[in-house]
């Protein structure tokens, strides 16, 4: 008998912005969707909006369980998949001890319910190891900020009249109707824009001034636009009389980089980084919106400290329309004392984890350090959960040599991924329509938590990642620890520590403020440092054996630290920029999207094409120190010369890790250098 077409409330996660979904259903199948009129903020309609139908009936999604035997996969039930995982678990972690086991979750479980259901099955089983790509994807961010201001300071663009858009770009990131209006609107009501980009961005289109920086000099940039604000009396005296710590000593560091010095490191003009640095001092209130181009170098954290001293001696902080302060959702569901063995990576990125724990309840582990602990044979069994750690993580070649190390892998994904096609058991996992999910939002100003609610029943033996958990903790003998059984009644654990319930998101699916709008608080209670100021020069650095102020040294690998590999390898190589069309490895399987962006690219200039012999729409050959990809070129004015783009996140001879370092990394984060090292083009025609 058919059913009538019924409504659904529901929250899309293709790309983490948690945009609100009117789902319409009849007889269990998707009808159509339409933005939720109820949600304010974002309002979907993007090019990853138009392809939901696509990803709910992809004839590439897994529906049954499979086994690896010899290479080659077969379909086992659910019971036979799950009675397999946790006899190998338990026969590792008796064999091995409970640290030789790690669980591994992708991007697009980063303030989710994941975030603090799987430490919590972490602790159940006695592992330290949950690892995620947070020491590379912004948490580099965040503790910079936590050390100089005791939060994350995030953009607030309420009557901002400047905003720079450091290595950020959301008319990609973030293309919704709204979100873009909203750029529209600013950029319309005269607010200025300041881009730093190595890429001509849409964004950068629309800029007053666009400083194109080679990649990874973006502290030698902040320091010396600190240099000229300082230098001109356009910092806020009052301000940094009374909040602030060490300026004195800030301003004798920054005298070393006066703007000529700072054009030669960069390779932007002076004139611009003086425009710049006057535009931002005197436009009251100014927000940066620091972005993933500021992370992922080898000097990462210094660069974000330089940035964060810029908002706070020009009194850009906790303020509308500048930064303003969101920390973690006070959420705790940890099982304290099950763990007795240090996490990868505590040891050698000890204030890293100090600072995650001291603002949340956990620490994510470094993706690079797994990688070294499975080749050491520390590591022996790893779930991954919606991870593609071999398209995404640096360094492909050493990824797959651990990944063909490990005695046993479990992989839980929708479709059949790169890294699931080396796991010993694959469960097929549910869509967000398929499966209730929480969503947090650090919306800037305010935090809020949204719900994916369940639209339709998964095919086959599809199971939610939430659910999967619980079954296996269940199965493992962990019922004490995780009394739930099902996902519904464990997202009511966590929202009640929140202050709400699921009954509540059904109710209002715009979602619940868990951490109201506030601006003044610091300046009221003083900032969450040591001292109570925004710490500009910081003791916790020199403690831990770092510069206590901000400083800038060059990236491990450039054509001035490592001049013989620059003779061989010219490019400075940036990738990991963000297309509307894909979220880093996912969504390459959806026609609608793929026939939109087609095939691997790298962008370069055309004074660097014709220099080395390289046409629009070549095959070409890109060649680091650590391998050799194929990709097709696009000879653009958009980037700088130099400097080579090249999109992530394709597969085969494509995948631009093969070209990315692992090692060295950040020194306080651990995170790898994807955007800065370099590389050699040739054309294949």
């Amino acid at each position: 008998m058919s059913q009538e077409e019924r409504l659904v409330k529901t929250i899309c996660v293709m790309c983490g912005k948690g945009c609100g979904i009117d789902a319409y259903v009849k007889d269990n199948r998707l009808v159509r969707c339409e933005p939720m009129p109820e949600d304010k903020r974002l309002g979907g309609l993007c090019p990853k909006w138009e392809a939901l139908w696509d990803l709910q009936y992809s004839p590439a999604r897994l529906t049954q369980p499979l086994r690896r035997v010899n290479k080659a996969f077969t379909r086992i039930t659910r019971d036979e998949a799950f009675n397999i995982t946790t006899a190998k678990l338990a026969e590792i972690k008796e064999k091995y001890g409970p640290q030789s086991l790690a669980i591994v979750f992708g991007q697009v479980f980063t303030l989710t319910d994941m975030m603090w259901i799987i430490p919590r099955f972490c602790d159940a089983l006695g592992t330290p190891n949950f690892v995620t790509n947070g020491n590379y994807c912004y948490i580099p961010h965040v503790v910079p900020d936590y050390i100089t201001f005791g939060h994350h300071m995030a953009p607030n663009y309420n009557d901002t009249k400047c905003v720079v858009f450091w290595g950020s770009n959301p008319l990609e990131s973030n293309p919704s109707i709204k979100a873009t209006n909203k750029i529209k609107e600013l950029k319309n009501s005269g607010v200025k824009f300041i881009v730093v980009d190595p890429r001509k961005t849409d964004i950068a289109r629309m800029a007053d001034i666009h400083l194109q920086i080679r990649p990874g000099t973006d502290g030698a940039l902040a320091l010396g636009m600190l240099n000229i604000i300082i230098a001109e009396g356009l910092y806020d005296r009052d301000f940094v009389d009374k909040w602030t710590l060490g300026f004195d000593k800030l301003a004798r560091r920054v005298a070393e980089y006066p703007p000529k010095k700072v054009a030669e490191i960069t390779w932007i003009p002076e004139n611009l980084i003086i425009e710049a640095s006057r535009m931002y001092a005197t436009s009251k209130p100014a927000a940066i919106d620091c972005g993933g181009g500021c992370e992922r170098h080898t000097n990462t954290h210094q660069s974000i400290r330089a940035i964060s001293c810029l908002k706070a001696i020009t009194d850009n902080v906790d303020k509308p329309g500048a930064s303003v302060y969101t920390d973690p959702p006070p959420i705790n569901m940890r099982l304290p004392g099950r763990v007795t063995e240090k996490a990868i990576g505590q040891d050698e990125f000890p204030l890293y984890f100090s600072e995650c724990l001291r603002k949340s309840d956990q620490a994510q582990n470094t993706e690079a350090l797994l990688i070294d602990a499975i080749l050491s044979g520390k590591i022996k069994a790893v779930i991954f959960i919606g991870k593609e750690i071999v398209l995404e993580n640096a360094n492909t070649t050493r990824t797959i040599e651990a990944l063909n190390k490990l005695d046993f892998i479990a992989d839980i994904d929708i479709v059949m991924s790169e890294t699931a096609k080396f796991a010993d058991v694959v469960f097929p996992a549910a869509t967000f329509f398929e499966s209730n999910r929480l969503q947090i939002l650090m919306l800037g100003e305010s935090g809020m938590v949204t719900m994916t609610r369940k639209a339709v029943e998964p095919p086959g033996e599809c199971i939610s990642e939430s659910n999967f958990i619980l079954e296996l903790a269940h199965r493992m003998g962990y019922k004490e620890e995780f009394p739930w059984e099902d996902d519904a009644e464990l997202l009511d654990h966590i929202l009640r520590q929140l202050g709400t319930t699921t009954d509540y998101l059904k109710q209002h699916p715009e979602g619940y403020l868990w951490h109201p709008q506030e601006f003044g608080t610091c300046r009221k209670n003083g900032f969450d440092t040591e001292s109570g100021k925004v710490e500009l020069y910081s003791e916790k650095l020199k403690r831990y054996g770092f510069d206590p102020l901000p400083n800038y040294v060059e990236p491990a690998e450039s054509p001035i630290s490592t001049p013989d590999t620059a003779r061989e390898y010219p490019l400075v190589m940036t990738t990991g920029a963000k297309s509307k069309f894909y979220v880093h490895s996912q969504y390459r399987y959806l026609p609608r999207l793929r026939a939109q962006f087609p095939d691997p690219l790298i962008e370069i200039n055309p004074q660097d094409a014709q220099k080395y012999s390289v046409a629009d729409g070549d095959l070409v050959e890109v060649e680091s120190l650590r391998g050799r990809i194929k990709v097709k070129a696009a000879v653009t004015s958009d980037i700088m010369k130099g400097v080579v783009h090249i999109y992530h996140g394709w597969p085969g001879d494509s995948n631009t890790n093969l070209l990315t370092p692992d090692k060295p990394t950040d020194p306080v984060s651990g995170g790898p250098a994807f955007r800065s090292s370099l590389c050699s083009v040739k054309s294949l025609k």
